[in-house]
């Protein structure tokens, strides 16, 4: 390993001449080092410089306060490995320093042939880590990255010139857009502009979680006691250090995550890029009681709007294409979208933006028996939406008032599900019910199974 990839040491040893002998042999084998004289110092020194760390702290140093500053240097998610240099009637510590992140312990006099063991060892640790970043980095960037020539709108231009202005300030932001809208490309945008560009791209889909299994997912998992077999894992908030963490659907995070999540963004040398993306208005869930309101100033103060699809049918046809390269199928059976069926998708409405697009695009091209798609396996995936024009946004169209009152609140359901994908946690929230009362009235009304056979019907149309 060459001197300039190895981590930095801190030397916080209680005597100085001992800080200056262990620094004078560091230097002397090519190692940077740095010494601290208390644990203020310590802290300051590691939240003012990425890292990786390897720590030598002289528990005479800390004191009584060893563990305090154990669990305060966890806390700062940082790389950093900790060796304890203490003497033998303290040593029986070691399994409470260990669960609060020490590396391990040496005993005084210190061995010079043990610290360059641990030391090696530290370094390769360190060293498997940044490769392992750099190829998550590579992979999401390859996986992710907007294809080129994707968005030609004036409107998405803009966008993305705002999410690498943004970006590149490196403060908390937010995507905001209707339900359906891809939010994640202008994600992507802020990240490969910021400083931690060479650093993990971390999605969490909150709505794909049940609220008690997303916080384990963004704070990581301990076992609770010495039964539980269930592994610990750390959580998203955790591997995304260094790099960016995207949020999608923020509102779907309990109030103690989001409590959580803004006490961890906050301060002045953020340890990664924090992006949130919501298709509700945080202003009015924050007026409603359901979104923290620290959690909205920090991530408000700088956010972007997705413009929906409908405004931007010049973007259409080349999302169309690159939903079909996406398709599950082989490759030699996809096909080809002419320019007839690309003016048709661009004529479209699209309520349900860029998810629906990619749905359409999907189902159409499985239905396809020729080389290329059609106005006839396009249309009928169209045809349950052109039969019921889409009333204008923010707008409610009353029902027929001679129909009667169950139908009207099935239809009402039914329209809400569909909405919100048949999520129903996001339904219930967005109608004011419980969960338990969307899941009656579905039940009642044999919402999901009507829906079914519409689609089947559909399908063999």
């Amino acid at each position: 390993m060459n001197n300039s990839s190895k981590p930095s040491v801190i030397i916080a040893m209680s005597h100085g001449r001992e800080r200056e002998a262990m620094a004078a042999e560091f230097s002397e084998q090519g190692w940077a080092s740095h010494i601290c004289s208390s644990g203020e110092v310590i802290m300051d020194h590691i939240k003012h410089r990425p890292g990786p760390h390897i720590l030598l702290l002289d528990t005479d140093l800390s004191g009584s306060d060893t563990e305090q500053l154990l669990e305060s240097l966890r806390e700062l998610g940082r790389r950093i490995a900790i060796l304890l240099v203490t003497d033998r009637h303290t040593a029986n510590m070691a399994g409470v320093w260990a669960e609060l992140g020490a590396w391990g312990y040496l005993i005084k006099p210190v061995s010079w042939a043990r610290l360059w063991m641990y030391m090696d060892h530290i370094a390769e640790h360190f060293a498997a880590l940044a490769e392992r970043d750099a190829l998550r980095a590579f992979s999401a960037a390859q996986a992710g990255a907007p294809p080129a020539g994707v968005f030609i709108s004036e409107s998405m231009k803009q966008a993305r010139a705002l999410a690498r202005e943004l970006g590149a300030a490196g403060a908390p932001m937010l995507i905001s857009g209707e339900s359906g809208s891809d939010k994640r490309p202008l994600a992507r945008e802020a990240h490969l502009a910021s400083a931690f560009r060479s650093g993990p791209f971390i999605a969490v889909d909150c709505a794909a979680y049940e609220p008690e299994d997303l916080d384990a997912a963004l704070f990581g998992a301990e076992p609770q006691d010495i039964g539980d077999t269930a592994p610990a894992h750390p959580g998203a908030l955790e591997c995304a250090t260094g790099g960016a963490l995207f949020l999608n659907e923020i509102t779907a995070l309990s109030p103690f995550a989001q409590e959580r999540l803004a006490e961890r963004l906050r301060g002045p040398e953020p340890a990664l890029l924090a992006v949130a993306a919501t298709s509700a208005s945080l202003a009015l869930e924050v007026g409603r009681g359901r979104f923290d309101a620290s959690l909205f100033r920090l991530f408000g103060a700088a956010s972007i709007v997705v413009p929906p699809l409908r405004d931007r049918p010049e973007d259409v046809p080349a999302l169309a294409r690159a939903a079909l390269t996406r398709a599950p199928m082989p490759p030699a059976r996809r096909p080809a979208l002419t320019d007839e069926a690309a003016d048709l998708l661009a004529s479209y409405y699209w309520p349900g933006n860029e998810r629906e697009l990619r749905i359409v695009v999907e189902r159409a091209a499985m239905r396809a028996t020729g080389p290329a798609l059609t106005h006839e396996d396009i249309l009928p995936l169209l045809s349950r939406h052109v039969s019921q024009p889409a009333s204008p946004p923010g707008c409610y169209v009353f029902p027929n008032p001679a129909a009667p009152l169950c139908d009207v609140e099935k239809a009402f359901l039914s329209e809400a599900l569909r909405h919100f994908n048949f999520h129903r946690e996001r339904t219930a929230r967005s109608l004011g019910i419980t969960r338990k009362t969307l899941y009656t009235k579905i039940k009642q009304y044999d919402i999901v199974a009507d829906f079914v056979r519409k689609s089947e019907a559909l399908e063999q149309s």
